[in-house]
């Protein structure tokens, strides 16, 4: 049995998103990654992308069909997947504050 620990409750939703680790800026220019969303609440939002990410991780995530700009969010995990021949990571986010 799995137990739930959100205390928000999130919401089924699949579109792409685009983001980029502030941290990785090579000639002043971010490296885009894609991915695609799982689920997304007030509080997180969990993806699906091919690249591994480590915990604590902030990231900035564009996804134009939530929010009309990007947000920031630090990854709390990331968790290896594999269905059939494919493989990939599913990939847990907390939001962060904008203050």
């Amino acid at each position: 049995m799995h137990i739930e620990h959100r205390q928000k409750m999130r919401d089924l939703i699949s579109v792409p998103v685009s983001f980029s680790d502030p941290a990785e800026i090579s000639a002043n220019k971010k490296k885009v990654l894609k991915g695609t969303t799982e689920d997304v609440s007030i509080s997180g939002l969990g993806i699906f992308s091919d690249i591994e990410l480590k915990p604590d991780t902030v990231l900035d995530i564009e996804c134009r069909d939530i929010w009309d700009a990007p947000k920031k969010f630090s990854v709390q995990w990331c968790k290896r997947v594999r269905f059939y021949r494919y493989k990939f990571y599913r990939i847990g986010l907390e939001v962060q504050d904008e203050s």
